[in-house]
């Protein structure tokens, strides 16, 4: 049997094309591995560099040989205001659509900015813009960021397309200038991160640069949450502060709460009462201090001191007034200690009345019924309106320091409080200046029919000012 040749069988491979094709098979699945780990620095919703990334830029730009020689950098945080609400009001889906055009325009023209640059995407609504290796000095650093931010917000001067509506969006950002060679990673984050927090809460502008006040604040405030925890007792001082009539004979007092940081260092209560706002302490705190009122008014009852006193006056957080808890405390302690309730006021300030007008109304009748009364305090600050304070039941109303510090040179101060003592008159209230510290002040106000005096001009060792507990 006569048998063909098969022509079509394969010819026989060389060891340089079996070389050739692994080379070409190794390359291939180099260049994917190169793509996926491309992808992985990648936000897959703005295609942005994402926070890994950052992270990584960051370290090599604050440890690159070039930028060790006093070399400039600047990092911008910046954050989307009210993006919860964009979110819960327009959807997910137009809420990644407006972060899709956020990025769009942060990227726009972003190729002219000078220095080593990196824009990226590193939380929900928060991006980075890192430049690095700025041959400037610091002024010329300083100038530049504020042209940097300019052009940022301008940016955001047209609304964007959110669904159908056009929505106006609004930024905060975050911002640290420093040296490379003196800088880490993890405080140069935390400082812009520090600047950012302060943006937010400014009340006027959307953007803050790094100062050290600001670390300086957070170790305090971190100090104190843990101190507020477990050392309260050695902590809070109260003292009480002369309240005087006409006489100048002590009617009552303001408690005045402090906080003791160190042995040399006495904090007031405007520099950590925010910091216990904003973590929710402040109505365990209230609370705390009220009771260390009622004990103490019990005690000086029992030794006499309180027989020619009207009252204590404490102040109290919007946060606690407006807090069931707070209100059913209240009569409950007073009890405890047998205290009468008309000897205690507390003080709340204008803006309270502006939250919930209805439910402040209620409370105050409610503890007012009990026997507790009130005073408007930092009257003159507010927008409380005549028809507000003739609905509420306010014993008195403290006019705000600010009204009184010059009152005996300026001609307008006079006719504004002036005014106030009317309308006080008309609907039966006593009027308190706070802040008194010169007798020119106090003759002025007494020529103006003023009913109570409080400030350092009666602190005299005759008086008890101040009492620790």
């Amino acid at each position: 049997m006569n048998i063909e040749p098969d022509h079509t069988a394969p010819s026989p491979v060389s060891v340089e094309d079996v070389s050739r094709l692994l080379k070409l098979r190794r390359d291939k699945i180099l260049q994917q591995r190169q793509v996926s780990e491309d992808m992985q620095y990648i936000d897959p919703l703005t295609r942005l560099t994402n926070r890994e990334y950052f992270y990584t830029k960051a370290f090599t730009v604050l440890k690159s040989k070039f930028n060790r020689y006093n070399t400039h950098c600047i990092l911008f945080l910046i954050d989307i205001a009210d993006f919860k609400l964009i979110n819960s009001a327009f959807g997910c889906a137009n809420a990644d659509e407006c972060l899709k055009e956020f990025a769009v325009r942060l990227l726009d023209g972003i190729e002219k900015v000078k220095g080593d640059v990196s824009l990226s995407r590193i939380g929900s609504n928060e991006f980075a813009l890192l430049i690095g290796s700025l041959g400037m000095s610091n002024q010329e650093t300083l100038a530049y960021a504020n042209q940097m931010l300019k052009k940022i917000y301008e940016k955001f001067e047209s609304p964007i397309l959110i669904g159908d509506q056009k929505y106006q969006v609004k930024i905060h950002t975050g911002v640290t200038l420093f040296l490379a060679h003196e800088k880490d990673l993890e405080s140069m984050i935390h400082e812009a991160s520090l600047a950012l927090e302060a943006a937010k809460k400014h009340p006027h502008r959307m953007f803050c640069f790094f100062e050290q006040e600001m670390a300086e604040a957070s170790v305090f405030k971190t100090e104190l949450l843990h101190a507020f925890e477990n050392e309260v007792e050695k902590r809070v001082l109260l003292y009480y502060q002369p309240i005087v009539d006409l006489s100048f004979r002590t009617v009552g007092y303001e408690v005045l709460s402090r906080w003791k940081k160190n042995e040399a260092h006495i904090v007031t209560a405007q520099d950590f009462i925010p910091y216990l706002e904003e973590n929710g302490r402040i109505i365990s705190y209230d609370k705390y201090i009220f009771e260390k009122v009622c004990r103490q008014i019990a005690e000086w009852e029992n030794e006499g001191i309180t027989d020619m006193v009207d009252f204590i006056s404490i102040n109290i957080s919007p946060i606690s007034f407006m807090s069931a808890d707070f209100l059913l405390f209240v009569p409950k302690c007073v009890e405890k200690y047998g205290v009468d309730p008309k000897s205690i006021i507390l003080e709340i300030t204008e803006n309270e009345l502006l939250s919930d007008f209805e439910l402040v109304e209620r409370r105050m009748k409610l503890l007012n019924d009990y026997g507790i009364r009130f005073a408007l305090d930092d009257y003159g600050t507010g927008y409380a309106s005549l028809s507000y304070l003739h609905r509420l039941p306010f014993s008195e109303l403290k006019i705000d320091k600010s009204l009184i510090s010059n009152i005996d040179n300026d001609k307008k101060n006079r006719k504004i409080v002036s005014l106030i003592f009317m309308m006080a008159e008309t609907i039966g209230l006593k009027v308190v200046a706070e802040g008194v510290e010169r007798e020119a002040q106090r003759d002025t106000l007494l020529a103006m029919g003023c009913d109570y005096f409080q400030g350092f001009l009666f602190d005299s060792p005759g008086m008890p000012l101040k009492y620790s507990l």
